[in-house]
């Protein structure tokens, strides 16, 4: 897991990115297009969480401004994939499982769970259940004309993003890991830095995963890589089986390219959720399982410790040690300081950060729920509240207001002495989602109306003074992402912008100076002649503007008949710009199908406000605002019921699900991919994940919560056939999800079939939450949700 970066404490992002329904940046269900510098190696951009949770209110009305339909520059496609083409289910690697008791909830507030025994994932009735169920779907979706032809696109563009991948840079080299049908676990590779910009740089294949879990027969899946301090050639790689969150940690040579055992003084941690960081080629600081009560309720280690190379693990010193909570505690290291970010308390804008000081960890009296970051000694703040302190220079107090950055001397303000410059004044709709820095500048981004635009600013050793510097970063109505070059030796930033229609461009730019020079194109991998992308506004039951994006196909007519896939999430104040999309361009905008996405409220569009605006009590408002926009689709007759679909996963899941039990006569498909249903055991069904989600959607142990939850669970308001007429359902899980347990799509599923409703169910047993694991096994999970869609919205028979 890497450390989250400059800004990214104490927010619920951070909290939750190991094991929360959302898995942070990208929604699960699809890999990011490739952008230059997105890679699986933790010295890529450190940028602060899109998710901010904050105690202060926002007064300020929440919502866009300006909205209107405009054209875009831009466009979007989820990039996912799926099965082997021998079987279903996992024969090679068996799955690892752990005898389970299933405590029944009972109360009188809540009807009997007749599915109870679908949450035992070693059950033989319930593996028998799951056979039955997949073989129902492979068999339908197989026999579809599509349904081949759409698992080979998808193929072609899995093998054709190798050639564009996501990097990111440690010393001379760019690292990626990459998936194709010949490495379905992937390979991690790398080439010079120099070499990156041609059309086919020399790639060097650092470690077959394939290869690596043939030979020790272990289901394993990557975790990712933290690169070793800067001059090394050390990382440790992390590995879990069959995409759990719990990882085993081993150090891998650069050099010699394997991996340094236990017994040769390399570093070896075993299975747990563990969060590690380096402090010096020779000693890690490591919040992992130490033991009996080292562990919070959501199973993260609330114990920091140092561990010396040539020492056993239980020798490790301790350096900081948490409450029991719902938190955990990791280590940032950046402008020369050591900072120890404890996440802890009842809700995600709690929690304490400290610098370490010889040895010794100092707290940061910095306002709860306060982004953070440290540049040439220089400690910079955005503020969640009006913050008043104490200036020395001034003889006065001075208030700084809310959702400004401002920035001082770390030392002066450990003394209680510092002077603060405010470097930006954002408004309470603007969220601040990353900061990072080149050698000379801390460049800072915002999302202005849902498009991202960076400030940068230099601050003078020789006078402590901070000035802004023009940084020429292209500004797009799609998604525009930047990072430093190489941080320590030049002022170059690499800039990707992408849109739903548009691949990703790639540019450096050079701080304070203007124009960019292009290096980097990746070519076109579905055919957007004749379409257009979009931006309209629905109006929510409370009179809020809803914005969404529209990527409509070539020779599309308003007349209500264009199939349209319409998706969304709306929680831990995530946010998704236009981005390009391969397989959804290739498997639907090409062959006549429209794609839309509702920013609803939950999501982090808008700011805090925003964001609470569908939390907690407000939850319904962001059931409204999608409901929303799937009237104003039919209203602009864009689509019609009879041709509107909806997808989401995780959080995303739940949203659809609540949908359509609470709007069955706007949709006609549904597809819910590791969905959250049963909200009345979710927190029981997923031990420490589970907890860790009570910030998010409340305590159902509560009655104060569960009376808000009872309300939209869709496990608890489905009813009969008889009564409503719902759409027909394809529910998608993982065996190995530990974030979302698979018993909620099974006991939906097994519910509404019972209850007279048309259901379809589908399991994989590899690659845990959001099904990463196998990219064959991946594809085909999208080609049967795609054909499910081309199927149920008519787009069959325009093909």
């Amino acid at each position: 897991m890497r450390n989250p970066g400059p800004f990214g404490a104490i927010t619920a992002a951070l909290i939750l990115s190991a094991f929360a329904c959302v898995h942070p940046v990208a929604q699960a269900q699809s890999t990011q297009a490739p952008t230059v510098f997105s890679g699986t190696v933790s010295d890529a951009a450190p940028l602060f969480s899109s998710t901010v949770s904050l105690t202060a209110k926002d007064t300020a009305a929440p919502g866009p401004r300006n909205i209107r339909s405009t054209p875009l520059l831009s466009r979007d496609v989820p990039i996912n994939l799926a099965l082997s083409e021998e079987t279903t289910f996992a024969k090679d690697f068996p799955m690892r499982r752990t005898p389970e008791k299933i405590a029944p909830t009972d109360d009188a507030d809540t009807p009997k769970d007749n599915y109870l025994w679908l949450e035992n994932n070693d059950a033989d009735e319930t593996l028998a259940w799951v056979r039955e169920h997949n073989a129902i779907t492979a068999h339908e979706f197989e026999a579809s004309h599509v349904f081949e032809t759409l698992r080979t696109a998808l193929l072609d563009n899995a093998d054709a993003l190798e050639k564009w991948p996501n990097i990111s840079r440690h010393g001379d080299f760019d690292y990626n890991f990459c998936q194709t049908r010949a490495h379905t676990r992937g390979i991690w590779r790398r080439t010079q830095h120099s070499d990156f910009i041609n059309d086919n740089p020399a790639w060097e294949t650092i470690l077959d995963l394939d290869a690596l879990a043939a030979h020790e027969k272990e289901n394993w899946t990557w975790g990712g890589a933290i690169m070793g301090p800067a001059g090394t050639d050390r990382a440790l790689v992390q590995l879990s089986r069959g995409g759990a969150d719990a990882s085993v940690v081993r150090e891998f040579d650069l050099k010699t390219k394997t991996f340094i055992p236990a017994e040769n003084g390399g570093f070896v941690l075993p299975e747990a959720l563990t969060r590690v960081s380096w402090r010096t080629v020779d000693a890690l600081f490591v919040a992992t399982d130490f033991g009996p009560d080292s562990l919070n309720q959501n199973g993260t280690s609330r114990v920091l410790k140092e561990w010396k190379r040539g020492t056993p693990l239980s020798d490790a010193q301790k350096i900081f040690e948490g409450e029991k909570s719902r938190g955990g505690v990791y280590v940032r290291q950046e402008g020369g300081g050591i900072f120890i970010i404890n996440l802890a308390g009842e809700t995600t804008s709690t929690g304490s950060v400290c610098i370490l000081r010889d040895g010794i960890p100092k707290a940061l009296a910095i306002p709860p729920g306060s982004q953070f970051a440290c540049f040439k000694k220089q400690i910079i703040l955005r503020l969640p509240m009006d913050w008043t302190t104490w200036s020395v220079k001034q003889n006065r107090l001075i208030t700084y207001p809310k959702n400004s950055v401002i920035a001082g001397s770390m030392d002066a303000f450990l003394a209680g002495k510092c002077e603060f410059t405010e470097l930006l004044r954002a408004d309470a709709n603007t969220p601040l989602p990353g900061c990072f820095f080149t050698r000379n500048h801390c460049i800072i981004s915002l999302l202005d109306d849902i498009s991202r635009r960076y400030h940068a600013f230099r601050f003078g050793e020789d006078d402590g003074l901070w000035t802004a510097v023009a940084v020429d970063a292209p500004v797009s109505s799609g998604r525009v992402d930047a990072i430093a070059e190489d941080a320590g030796a030049t002022d170059d930033i690499l800039v990707a912008m992408q849109d739903y229609l548009v691949p990703p461009k790639h540019m450096r730019v050079t701080v304070g100076k203007p124009g960019c020079e292009i290096i980097k194109q990746m070519p076109a991998l579905f055919d957007a002649t004749g379409m257009e992308a979009h931006r309209h506004e629905a109006i929510s039951r409370d009179g809020t503007r809803i914005p969404y994006f529209l990527v409509t196909p070539k020779n599309f007519r308003a007349d209500g008949s264009t199939p349209a896939i319409l998706e969304g999430y709306g929680a831990y104040g995530h946010f998704k710009l236009p981005e390009y999309l391969p397989d959804l361009g290739k498997c639907w905008l090409e062959r006549g199908g429209a794609h839309v996405y509702a920013c609803v409220r939950g999501g982090g569009e808008f700011g805090v406000a925003w964001r609470e605006g569908g939390h907690g009590k407000n939850r319904q408002n962001t059931f409204d605002d999608f409901a929303a926009v799937a009237q104003d689709l039919i209203e602009r007759k864009i689509t019609s019921p009879e041709h509107l679909g909806i997808r989401g996963i995780s959080s995303g899941g739940l949203l659809m699900a609540v949908s359509f039990t609470q709007h069955p006569e706007l949709f006609r498909a549904a597809a819910c991919e590791s969905p959250l249903l049963d909200m009345r055991r979710y927190v029981t069904m997923t031990k420490g994940s589970g907890t860790a989600n009570i910030p998010e959607y409340g305590d159902p142990g509560r009655q104060q919560s569960w009376d808000i939850l009872k309300k939209f669970s869709p496990y608890q308001n489905v009813k009969p056939a008889a009564e409503a007429k719902y759409p027909r359902v394809l529910f998608t899980t993982s065996s190995n999800d530990n974030r979302v347990h698979p018993g909620h799509a099974r006991k939906m599923a097994a519910l509404m079939e019972a209850l007279g409703h048309d259901i379809l169910f589908f399991e994989e047993t590899d690659g845990g939450h959001g099904n990463t694991g196998n990219i064959i096994r991946r594809i085909y999970h999208d080609a049967l949700v795609y054909t499910f869609f081309s199927k149920e919205l008519g787009l069959d028979s325009r093909n």
